[in-house]
């Protein structure tokens, strides 16, 4: 990492590379990289892969809705604690045929269902409630693809 570089959080001036096809943008274990926000994806008309790690995104949902934009997008990488469940649910539905929008709903996990998304929460394997819980997150994760296709129809 340059000088300089963990203080950008404005990734415009990558609009305009009209030949990249492949981006990662990502902090470290220590550090997240700052993302005001994915406007400058619509700049970037070839890319194939996108992959995020370690980030802190301040965009409002839809955050991905750039993403829409590209013709040649093939792949994502985004971790399953990275956003809230709301913007996994609008991938699924906006790129539902592109490689990475295929996340477990819940993740088997040291004795745990984790759920998906940043403070989805989890519950216990052991508990009685499991099942129940699991349930009501499917149950929840469809409202919100109801509500991300809503959205698509109004864009």
């Amino acid at each position: 990492m340059g000088p300089g570089i963990s203080r950008v959080a404005n990734f415009d001036g990558l609009k305009g590379l009209d030949n990249l096809r492949y981006l990662c943008l990502s902090g470290t274990l220590d550090w997240n990289q700052q993302i005001e926000n994915f406007d400058f994806l619509k700049g970037l008309p070839a890319l194939e892969v996108f992959s995020l790690g370690f980030i802190t995104s301040k965009a409002a949902f839809p955050a991905f809705h750039p993403l829409t934009e590209l013709k040649h997008l093939k792949k994502i990488a985004i971790g399953r604690a990275t956003f809230k469940t709301e913007e996994y649910a609008f991938l699924k539905v906006a790129l539902p045929d592109i490689e990475g929008c295929s996340w477990e709903l819940w993740w088997d996990y040291q004795g745990r269902y984790d759920f998906l998304g940043k403070g989805a929460g989890s519950v216990s394997k052991e508990s009685a409630k499991a099942e129940m819980r699991c349930a009501e997150f499917t149950s929840a994760f469809e409202k919100m693809k109801a509500e991300s296709e809503e959205i698509l129809r109004k864009i």
